[in-house]
């Protein structure tokens, strides 16, 4: 049976879904199922594709928790309500919108800077949410089930100390990391995280 996309592309189409959308894969393969049914089927459907395809850009504003099924976006200019809903209907999540903005008042642009969750902790920089009732029902949600909270400062989530991702490796769980994250946690946030994770600092060039 044919595949859904071009062999070529493939792979490099799994690797860009799963790493901005942190699904699993049989949610992606169904993702692309109903991207290459809207998008092949006819000329009458190309359309419905263009859009289903322009919502799956929007969709990669939002950070997913697996576990309570739960999907977090920040309000910005780069995040589409109807795409939440859609992706939330679609793969049984329950939407988690929020205002969160810098010192100088400038809209968080992507959720995956200011928040990362991992199985057992997450850290966000809970401070920028701006409605007091709304941060506080986030960190509820995200701590009912036993998770420990890091809160990040608003300097450390400009060093990207937000845009970190727990993976699964043959001997437990890794948090990967930007080099500039690891040294602007301090210490006891290190040690905070190293009771759940081992992390994985990264260099980028």
């Amino acid at each position: 049976q044919r595949g859904f996309l071009d062999p070529r592309q493939d792979r490099d189409q799994h690797r860009r879904l799963t790493d901005t959308l942190a699904i699993g894969s049989n949610d992606l393969v169904e993702l692309l199922r109903l991207h290459r049914q809207h998008h092949c089927v006819g000329r009458q459907t190309v359309g419905q594709g263009a859009r289903l395809a322009h919502t799956i850009g929007k969709v990669t504003v939002m950070t997913v928790d697996h576990i309570d099924r739960v999907a977090s976006v920040a309000q910005s200019n780069r995040a589409d309500p109807l795409a939440l809903e859609r992706f939330c209907t679609h793969f049984n999540f329950e939407p988690m919108l929020f205002g969160a903005a810098d010192a100088k008042g400038q809209a968080v642009y992507h959720t995956n800077v200011l928040m990362c969750i991992g199985t057992d902790f997450a850290m966000a920089g809970f401070d920028m949410i701006t409605e007091p009732q709304r941060r506080a029902q986030v960190r509820q949600r995200l701590s009912e089930n036993g998770r420990e909270l890091i809160d990040l400062t608003q300097e450390q989530i400009a060093n990207f100390a937000g845009n970190a991702l727990e993976l699964q490796g043959r001997n437990g769980r890794l948090l990967a990391l930007s080099s500039r994250a690891l040294r602007a946690l301090t210490a006891q946030q290190l040690a905070a995280l190293e009771r759940h994770v081992q992390l994985l600092p990264l260099v980028f060039q």
